[in-house]
């Protein structure tokens, strides 16, 4: 029907304002009318009106909405699809005002799902009473969700007509009837379930709603009951986990005088009850239990003191236990000692750290000694292991040290200083070890006295790894590189090569001069310089390995230039031309094919015209041939934007020759693509 537009606006007027739904929406078509009618995936556009109309709703317009959506409800033609949508709004919307509706949909087996989910969070008396009148009127599925309902709304006066079901004949209404008991909990709920006499096949369901309301009964505070609820739950008739959930909550309720029944069950044969005392003996508070705990200790079978070891540690409570656990640390069951000398590292006190580095020359238990020496803390803790770390026997002493290091703690540095200057080769190894790892700028001087001064070289080596570990924990590159170079000048060679070393890991300006001038020295010195400069952190010394890669007398000292000279190009910061003639000039240097290799390499990354160029030559140079052809490929793929025409030649012949199926795979995808 075309619209007449020479209607007059009066009479237009009118024809808009009959057209205005109750909803406010300017549809001739009512939407409650269009879902009252709907069938599954129709009337869409209709419900999203509804819905999107409701969120934008304050809580003052919800009647209106209501109404509409009862009617929906009691319409003797509305479709039960119709009805599902009105219930699902009625959840935003419904009041008490909609509860007789909806409650006459609870005994429809399609609905009555739907008519739940409404009454569910509503408050008042109301919405129990249609629960409980639905549920004498329901069978099967239907009355095992009226009963759910009932158990999450915790509706206390529905227990007797719940607990009627437990002893019926029909099993799944009898275990949705025990849940539903254990949801609503309480006083009230314990004395139903006590006086039920449930059916063997609903014993588990009669457990575990029972541990549910004695759960909740100890939650809100009420022991009294909830531990006697609990304790008769850890009888052997109960299903092992409820026994083993019964356990742990009755213990954290009795505490320390849960004591005894927790380390009897630590001998459980069954795993699941042997794994809540365990987490009883952690979780039951307060440092009586621990005393308790700690007075069972030595009567406890040798199979079960590891696990109460363990989880003693794990308490993390020593005071009064550690004495008991460094008796233990000598005990001639080996799982029982190693349990000792690891919960040591958690309740050890002051008087352990004798026990604990006595044992670190024990092979059986040396690396465990060593782990709860470096977590072990308390009262004197940290001065009975500086102590030990400045007397006794050298290996014994090393040992301290190294744990001292691991423990991270500043304190230790006056002892770590001290051992350097130790007779013993072992004892100076591990002070040097532990400046290596806690040192500051003043102990960079020292080590340089270890490298001018050392008994081997592997000591050399050792303090001067020590010097560069130390040195980059140093921001200043002046700083860090002065002891160094201080101590370069009267170094003897070996010495010398040792400080390049640690010059070249340190990098920065004074460093570089540095290791320029040894250029001119000679032998071992010269070389050691070559070395570091190849190995500089920058690209600061190219020009130095340039020269040395072309005119230096040594050829191993020119093969290091030149493999240092490539690496740098990449990380130069040159232009792309300009680093593609330094990798040409590279190759034009290399005496070798695996220094050519790298330059190829490197200049695969290098886009352009030219670096293709310099390729070329090397694609039928039998020792490069690969590597000229995989550079060649890539520098083709990375002109395809820019240069299609010269891309298109390289990735051809790279696709006819290059004698590598998958590089040829490669160069006929990408010319797939230019094309």
């Amino acid at each position: 029907m075309k619209l007449n537009w020479k209607i007059a606006p009066a009479a237009l007027l009118a024809l808009m304002t009959l057209s205005v739904s109750a909803h406010g929406q300017t549809d001739a078509q009512d939407p409650y009318a269009a879902v009252m009618k709907r069938d599954f995936g129709t009337a869409i556009d209709e419900m999203t009106a509804i819905e999107k109309d409701i969120e934008a709703a304050t809580p003052a317009q919800y009647p209106a909405f209501e109404d509409h959506l009862i009617a929906i409800l009691t319409a003797p033609d509305a479709t039960k699809p119709g009805k599902q949508f009105a219930c699902q709004m009625l959840r935003i919307v419904g009041s008490p005002k909609c509860i007789p509706a909806v409650s006459a949909l609870l005994t429809d087996e399609q609905l009555s799902h739907m008519a739940r989910y409404v009454l569910l969070p509503m408050h008042g008396p109301a919405p129990g009473d249609a629960l409980r009148t639905a549920l004498g009127q329901t069978q099967g599925t239907v009355r095992i969700g009226i009963v759910n309902s009932l158990g999450d709304r915790r509706d206390i006066p529905s227990l007797k007509a719940i607990a009627a079901l437990v002893t019926g004949t029909d099993e799944p209404a009898g275990r949705a009837a025990l849940n539903a008991l254990g949801k609503i909990g309480g006083v009230p709920a314990a004395d139903a379930l006590d006086r039920l006499k449930a059916p063997g096949n609903l014993h588990d369901a009669w457990s575990l709603a029972y541990l549910r309301v004695a759960l909740g009964l100890a939650s809100a505070g009420d022991l009294r009951h909830a531990d006697k609820m609990l304790s008769s739950l850890l009888k052997p008739e109960h299903p092992t986990p409820v026994r083993a959930a019964a356990l742990y909550a009755y213990a954290l309720d009795q505490r320390e005088k849960s004591v005894p029944l927790i380390v009897e069950s630590l001998s459980s044969k069954d795993p699941l009850i042997k794994r809540a005392a365990t987490t009883a003996v952690i979780g039951v508070p307060g440092h009586a239990a621990t005393v308790a705990f700690t007075r069972k200790l030595p009567g406890v079978a040798a199979e079960v003191k590891p696990t109460l070891l363990a989880a003693l540690a794990a308490r993390g409570d020593g005071v009064g236990l550690s004495e008991s656990v460094n008796k233990l640390t000598a005990d001639t069951n080996e799982p029982v000692r190693t349990a000792a000398v690891l919960a040591l590292g958690r309740v050890g006190n002051a008087a352990s750290v004798s026990v604990l580095t006595a044992l670190l020359n024990d092979p059986t238990v040396r690396r465990d000694a060593a782990r709860s020496l470096a977590e072990i803390k308390g009262a004197g803790v940290m001065e009975a292991m500086l102590q030990k770390a400045d007397t006794g026997a050298p290996e014994a002493r090393a040992a301290v040290l190294k744990v001292l290091a691991q423990r991270g703690d500043a304190a230790a540095l006056p002892s770590l200083r001290k051992a350097l200057a130790d007779p013993d080769r072992t004892v100076r190894g591990a002070g040097i070890a532990g400046l290596s790892a806690l040192g500051t700028a003043e102990d960079l001087k020292l080590m340089a006295a270890r490298v001018l001064a050392p008994s081997d070289d592997g000591e050399r080596e050792e303090a001067g790894g020590a010097m560069t570990a130390i040195g980059l924990r140093i921001p200043d590159e002046t700083t860090r590189a002065a002891p160094a170079l201080q101590a370069y000048s009267g170094a003897t060679p070996a010495a010398k090569v040792q400080l390049l070393a640690v010059l070249a890991s340190l990098g920065g300006d004074k460093a570089l001069q540095g290791v320029q001038a040894a250029l001119a020295e000679e032998t071992e010195v010269h070389k050691a310089a070559i070395r570091g400069l190849a190995e500089w952190p920058s690209s600061a010394p190219m020009a130095a390995l340039r020269t040395a890669a072309k005119e230096d007398a040594d050829r191993s000292s020119r093969t290091v230039a030149l493999r240092g000279y490539i690496r740098m190009i990449a990380g130069s910061g040159q232009q792309p031309d300009a680093k593609a003639q330094a990798y040409k000039e590279a190759i034009a240097m290399a005496e070798r094919p695996d220094e050519k290799r790298q330059a190829l390499a490197g200049l695969a990354d290098v886009s352009g015209v030219a670096s293709l160029k310099i390729v070329e030559p090397f694609l039928d140079d039998p020792d490069v041939k690969r590597e000229a052809y995989v550079a060649y490929e890539r520098i083709a793929e990375s002109l395809a934007g820019s240069q299609p025409e010269t891309a298109k030649e390289a990735l051809k012949r790279v696709a006819e020759n290059a004698g590598d199926s998958r590089l040829q795979n490669r160069a006929k995808t990408a010319l797939d693509k230019i094309k």
